[in-house]
Protein backbone atom coordinates (compact mmCIF):
# COMPACT_ATOMS: atom_id res chain seq x y z
CA UNK A 1 0.00 0.00 0.00
CA UNK A 2 2.73 2.87 1.06
CA UNK A 3 5.20 0.95 -1.30
CA UNK A 4 5.76 4.30 -3.08
CA UNK A 5 7.69 5.28 0.33
CA UNK A 6 10.23 2.84 0.24
CA UNK A 7 13.11 4.79 -1.73
CA UNK A 8 12.73 7.28 1.20
CA UNK A 9 12.71 4.79 3.88
CA UNK A 10 15.53 3.37 1.95
CA UNK A 11 17.65 6.63 2.50
CA UNK A 12 16.79 6.89 6.15
CA UNK A 13 16.95 2.74 7.41
CA UNK A 14 19.53 1.27 4.75
CA UNK A 15 22.65 2.61 6.00
CA UNK A 16 21.73 0.93 9.46
CA UNK A 17 21.96 -2.50 7.74
CA UNK A 18 25.56 -2.20 7.21
CA UNK A 19 25.67 -2.51 11.04
CA UNK A 20 23.94 -5.97 10.43
CA UNK A 21 20.22 -7.00 11.08
CA UNK A 22 20.92 -7.34 14.87
CA UNK A 23 21.85 -3.40 15.59
CA UNK A 24 19.22 -2.23 12.29
CA UNK A 25 16.43 -3.45 14.68
CA UNK A 26 17.46 -2.36 17.75
CA UNK A 27 17.77 0.58 16.24
CA UNK A 28 14.59 1.13 14.85
CA UNK A 29 12.93 -0.70 17.59
CA UNK A 30 14.78 2.30 19.90
CA UNK A 31 13.71 4.94 17.97
CA UNK A 32 10.07 3.76 17.98
CA UNK A 33 9.89 3.27 21.18
CA UNK A 34 11.00 6.95 21.92
CA UNK A 35 8.56 7.97 19.24
CA UNK A 36 5.58 6.23 20.93
CA UNK A 37 6.41 7.06 24.27
CA UNK A 38 6.59 11.23 23.66
CA UNK A 39 3.59 10.76 21.52
CA UNK A 40 1.96 8.70 24.33
CA UNK A 41 2.90 11.49 27.02
CA UNK A 42 1.85 14.34 25.42
CA UNK A 43 -1.73 13.18 23.59
CA UNK A 44 -2.57 11.60 26.86
CA UNK A 45 -4.21 13.31 29.95
CA UNK A 46 -1.18 12.00 32.23
CA UNK A 47 -2.75 13.27 35.78
CA UNK A 48 -6.18 11.16 34.99
CA UNK A 49 -3.70 8.40 33.84
CA UNK A 50 -1.69 8.36 37.37
CA UNK A 51 -5.38 8.48 39.20
CA UNK A 52 -6.75 5.82 36.99
CA UNK A 53 -3.74 3.37 37.37
CA UNK A 54 -3.36 4.59 40.69
CA UNK A 55 -6.80 3.53 41.72
CA UNK A 56 -6.54 0.35 40.00
CA UNK A 57 -3.87 -0.81 42.15
CA UNK A 58 -5.79 -0.08 45.16
CA UNK A 59 -8.73 -2.09 43.85
CA UNK A 60 -6.59 -5.01 43.73
CA UNK A 61 -5.32 -4.77 46.99
CA UNK A 62 -8.23 -4.62 48.31
CA UNK A 63 -9.68 -7.44 45.72
CA UNK A 64 -6.86 -10.08 47.79
CA UNK A 65 -8.69 -9.47 51.11
CA UNK A 66 -12.53 -10.01 49.64
CA UNK A 67 -11.18 -13.57 48.56
CA UNK A 68 -13.83 -15.01 51.69
CA UNK A 69 -16.61 -12.14 50.68
CA UNK A 70 -17.70 -12.93 47.32
CA UNK A 71 -20.14 -10.10 46.59
CA UNK A 72 -18.01 -7.50 47.60
CA UNK A 73 -14.89 -8.96 45.37
CA UNK A 74 -17.55 -9.21 42.56
CA UNK A 75 -18.81 -5.48 43.01
CA UNK A 76 -14.39 -4.48 43.52
CA UNK A 77 -13.82 -6.64 40.40
CA UNK A 78 -16.66 -5.24 38.65
CA UNK A 79 -15.12 -1.42 39.41
CA UNK A 80 -11.38 -2.61 38.74
CA UNK A 81 -12.99 -3.47 35.18
CA UNK A 82 -14.35 -0.30 34.75
CA UNK A 83 -11.19 2.01 35.50
CA UNK A 84 -9.25 -0.21 33.19
CA UNK A 85 -12.08 0.41 30.76
CA UNK A 86 -11.23 4.19 30.80
CA UNK A 87 -7.15 3.13 30.96
CA UNK A 88 -7.51 1.68 27.79
CA UNK A 89 -10.05 4.42 26.12
CA UNK A 90 -7.53 7.13 27.07
CA UNK A 91 -4.66 4.70 25.93
CA UNK A 92 -6.49 4.21 22.09
CA UNK A 93 -6.05 8.23 21.96
CA UNK A 94 -1.94 8.03 20.76
CA UNK A 95 -2.45 5.60 18.37
CA UNK A 96 -4.09 8.05 15.47
CA UNK A 97 -0.96 9.96 15.46
CA UNK A 98 1.99 7.04 15.16
CA UNK A 99 -0.15 4.31 14.11
CA UNK A 100 0.08 5.01 10.37
CA UNK A 101 3.73 5.39 10.22
CA UNK A 102 4.75 2.74 12.45
CA UNK A 103 2.79 -0.05 9.68
CA UNK A 104 4.98 1.93 7.17
CA UNK A 105 8.03 1.20 8.88
CA UNK A 106 7.10 -2.42 9.91
CA UNK A 107 6.88 -2.67 5.84
CA UNK A 108 9.95 -1.75 5.40
CA UNK A 109 11.31 -3.63 7.97
CA UNK A 110 9.45 -7.03 6.77
CA UNK A 111 10.43 -6.61 3.05
CA UNK A 112 14.45 -5.82 4.51
CA UNK A 113 15.23 -7.87 7.66
CA UNK A 114 13.12 -10.94 6.88
CA UNK A 115 15.12 -13.11 4.42
CA UNK A 116 18.75 -13.15 4.08
CA UNK A 117 19.33 -11.70 0.46
CA UNK A 118 21.17 -13.69 -2.45
CA UNK A 119 24.89 -12.69 -2.21
CA UNK A 120 27.48 -12.58 -5.61
CA UNK A 121 28.91 -15.46 -6.77
CA UNK A 122 26.78 -17.94 -4.36
CA UNK A 123 24.34 -20.71 -5.66
CA UNK A 124 20.60 -19.82 -5.38
CA UNK A 125 17.47 -22.16 -6.97
CA UNK A 126 14.00 -21.18 -8.17
CA UNK A 127 11.65 -23.35 -7.69
CA UNK A 128 8.58 -23.19 -10.14
CA UNK A 129 5.49 -25.17 -9.17
CA UNK A 130 4.65 -26.98 -12.53
CA UNK A 131 5.79 -30.42 -14.35
CA UNK A 132 5.63 -28.56 -17.47
CA UNK A 133 8.74 -25.91 -17.81
CA UNK A 134 11.50 -24.69 -19.88
CA UNK A 135 13.84 -22.01 -18.83
CA UNK A 136 14.25 -19.83 -22.11
CA UNK A 137 16.13 -16.58 -20.95
CA UNK A 138 18.69 -15.88 -18.06
CA UNK A 139 20.71 -13.40 -19.42
CA UNK A 140 23.65 -12.21 -17.02
CA UNK A 141 23.63 -15.35 -15.08
CA UNK A 142 25.32 -18.58 -14.78
CA UNK A 143 22.68 -21.87 -15.18
CA UNK A 144 23.76 -24.83 -13.20
CA UNK A 145 21.17 -27.29 -13.31
CA UNK A 146 17.52 -28.32 -12.96
CA UNK A 147 15.60 -30.92 -11.49
CA UNK A 148 12.65 -32.06 -9.79
CA UNK A 149 11.48 -31.79 -6.09
CA UNK A 150 8.83 -32.11 -4.34
CA UNK A 151 7.12 -30.32 -1.20
CA UNK A 152 4.21 -31.98 0.67
CA UNK A 153 3.19 -34.67 -2.59
CA UNK A 154 3.59 -31.37 -4.59
CA UNK A 155 6.23 -31.26 -7.28
CA UNK A 156 8.17 -28.60 -8.33
CA UNK A 157 11.10 -27.50 -11.18
CA UNK A 158 13.85 -26.37 -9.42
CA UNK A 159 16.37 -23.92 -11.31
CA UNK A 160 20.18 -23.61 -9.83
CA UNK A 161 22.02 -20.42 -10.92
CA UNK A 162 24.91 -18.20 -9.70
CA UNK A 163 25.83 -14.68 -10.61
CA UNK A 164 27.34 -11.63 -9.74
CA UNK A 165 25.46 -8.43 -7.98
CA UNK A 166 22.53 -7.13 -10.42
CA UNK A 167 19.02 -7.35 -11.25
CA UNK A 168 17.88 -10.10 -13.53
CA UNK A 169 14.89 -11.42 -15.67
CA UNK A 170 14.50 -14.62 -15.94
CA UNK A 171 12.06 -15.88 -18.26
CA UNK A 172 10.38 -19.30 -17.74
CA UNK A 173 8.57 -21.45 -21.02
CA UNK A 174 5.38 -23.06 -18.64
CA UNK A 175 2.63 -24.52 -20.17
CA UNK A 176 3.33 -22.58 -23.42
CA UNK A 177 3.22 -19.30 -21.71
CA UNK A 178 6.32 -17.26 -20.84
CA UNK A 179 6.35 -15.93 -16.96
CA UNK A 180 8.88 -13.86 -16.09
CA UNK A 181 10.70 -13.98 -12.48
CA UNK A 182 12.91 -10.77 -10.98
CA UNK A 183 15.97 -11.85 -8.89
CA UNK A 184 18.27 -9.36 -6.91
CA UNK A 185 21.59 -10.28 -5.91
CA UNK A 186 22.25 -7.84 -3.89
CA UNK A 187 24.33 -8.35 -0.44
CA UNK A 188 22.18 -6.22 1.62
CA UNK A 189 18.51 -6.41 -0.20
CA UNK A 190 16.13 -8.54 -1.37
CA UNK A 191 13.21 -9.21 -3.92
CA UNK A 192 10.37 -11.20 -2.16
CA UNK A 193 11.25 -14.33 -2.27
CA UNK A 194 7.58 -15.76 -2.83
CA UNK A 195 5.35 -14.76 -6.00
CA UNK A 196 2.47 -16.28 -7.87
CA UNK A 197 2.07 -15.16 -11.86
CA UNK A 198 -0.21 -16.71 -13.52
CA UNK A 199 -1.17 -19.05 -10.72
CA UNK A 200 2.08 -20.41 -11.23
CA UNK A 201 3.97 -20.34 -7.21
CA UNK A 202 7.44 -19.65 -7.60
CA UNK A 203 10.11 -19.57 -5.03
CA UNK A 204 13.07 -18.61 -4.39
CA UNK A 205 15.27 -19.90 -1.77
CA UNK A 206 16.26 -16.93 0.15
CA UNK A 207 16.83 -18.26 4.09
CA UNK A 208 14.89 -17.28 6.79
CA UNK A 209 17.12 -14.76 8.84
CA UNK A 210 17.21 -16.15 12.25
CA UNK A 211 19.21 -13.84 14.95
CA UNK A 212 18.67 -16.17 18.24
CA UNK A 213 18.19 -19.82 17.99
CA UNK A 214 16.91 -21.33 21.81
CA UNK A 215 16.87 -24.27 20.65
CA UNK A 216 12.64 -25.19 20.87
CA UNK A 217 12.11 -22.01 18.93
CA UNK A 218 14.41 -19.18 16.43
CA UNK A 219 13.83 -15.71 16.96
CA UNK A 220 13.88 -13.23 13.59
CA UNK A 221 13.36 -9.91 13.24
CA UNK A 222 9.70 -9.54 15.16
CA UNK A 223 10.60 -11.24 18.19
CA UNK A 224 13.65 -9.19 18.48
CA UNK A 225 12.13 -6.31 17.63
CA UNK A 226 9.01 -7.31 20.32
CA UNK A 227 11.47 -8.22 22.92
CA UNK A 228 13.37 -4.97 22.48
CA UNK A 229 10.99 -2.70 22.44
CA UNK A 230 9.26 -3.67 25.57
CA UNK A 231 12.56 -3.12 27.67
CA UNK A 232 13.00 0.50 25.84
CA UNK A 233 9.43 1.55 26.32
CA UNK A 234 9.90 0.04 29.97
CA UNK A 235 13.11 2.31 30.63
CA UNK A 236 11.92 5.24 29.13
CA UNK A 237 8.38 5.64 30.59
CA UNK A 238 10.15 5.47 34.06
CA UNK A 239 12.94 8.02 32.66
CA UNK A 240 9.97 10.45 31.65
CA UNK A 241 7.51 9.60 34.24
CA UNK A 242 4.90 8.77 31.84
CA UNK A 243 1.95 6.66 33.10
Amino acid sequence: MFGFLNPFLDTIFAPLLKLGIFWTVLTISFLLSVLITVVYKYTTDQNLMKQLKTEIKELQKEAKTLQENPEQFKKVQKQMMQTNMKVMSESFKPMIYYFIPIIIIFGWMNANLYYEPLMPGQNFSIDVFNNNVNLTNYEGLNFLEQKTVAFNGEEAQRFKFNGNAGEYLINFNVNEKIISKNVLINEQKYNSPTETIENIKIITNNKLITLFNLGFMEIGWLGTYIISSIIFSSLLRKWMNVY
